[in-house]
């Protein structure tokens, strides 16, 4: 994994709440399976994003 520049200003992606943003829309569902079968070292097929916030 390649390390940023220190003088760039971005969002960290390990915050839970960027997180969310970044992987939860339905445009991120590609990404989100590949990052999910990188962890778990197995294929995913299909992923279903459920809120679980308190309303």
């Amino acid at each position: 994994m390649g390390l940023l520049p220190q003088n760039m200003e971005i969002l960290p992606p390990s915050d839970d709440r960027i997180f969310k943003l970044i992987l939860t829309s339905p445009d991120a569902r590609p990404v989100l399976i590949d990052l999910i079968s990188a962890v778990i070292h197995r294929d995913v097929v299909n992923v279903e994003v459920r809120n679980n916030e308190l309303p």
